[in-house]
């Protein structure tokens, strides 16, 4: 069992043609282009989610998936607080503002449980690899995210993504297939 934090930040005026790396083929090209004449607000911009995502470190894991900031409970140590410890271990940035549970997602090889609560990332937050487990901790742009991330935990970012979109006017997340 592990905890960990999903924080995201929203960026104003994002520019609306997305990198030929976002449109890998036609479907994913077409999904893209929908869902951005779905973001444009008044003045022809939109808004573009990003979320903080840490890639394990080691030669072993150079092709491995990315994921959230996330590790094991303390003893007597809350869910939260693991979450909240953890992001700050490997990434730097401290949590210390409100957090929603997005619930659990099951590993399928595995069989782990992973615990995970999203929030707003601080003002300024600035994330390094501040631990030896993880060498890259970045702010990485949703779309990019879903094909980056540990397949087991992508949806958490569509539950990531029905949390926000109501008071920022994106598009919903398409279904992520796991």
């Amino acid at each position: 069992m592990s905890s960990g934090t999903l924080l995201y930040r929203i960026i104003a005026g994002a520019p609306k043609r997305r990198s030929r790396e976002d449109q890998d083929d036609q479907g994913e090209r077409a999904a893209l282009e929908r869902r951005s004449r779905e973001d444009q607000d008044d003045q022809g911009e939109r808004a573009a989610l990003e979320v903080l995502l840490v890639h394990p470190a080691g030669n072993y894991n150079r092709r491995a998936p990315w994921g959230i900031p996330k590790g094991a409970p303390d003893v007597d140590e809350t869910l939260e607080a693991t979450a909240r410890r953890e992001t700050l271990e490997e990434t730097g940035v401290l949590v210390d503002g409100p957090l929603v549970s997005l619930g659990h997602v099951d590993y399928t090889r595995s069989k782990k449980r992973v615990y995970a609560f999203a929030g707003p990332a601080p003002d300024g937050a600035s994330p390094r690899c501040a631990s030896w487990e993880v060498d890259k901790a970045e702010f990485i742009e949703i779309t990019r995210a879903r094909r980056i991330i540990h397949p087991d935990q992508a949806a958490l970012l569509d539950r990531l993504q029905r949390h926000v979109s109501p008071d920022l006017g994106l598009a919903e997340p398409e279904k992520t297939t796991a």
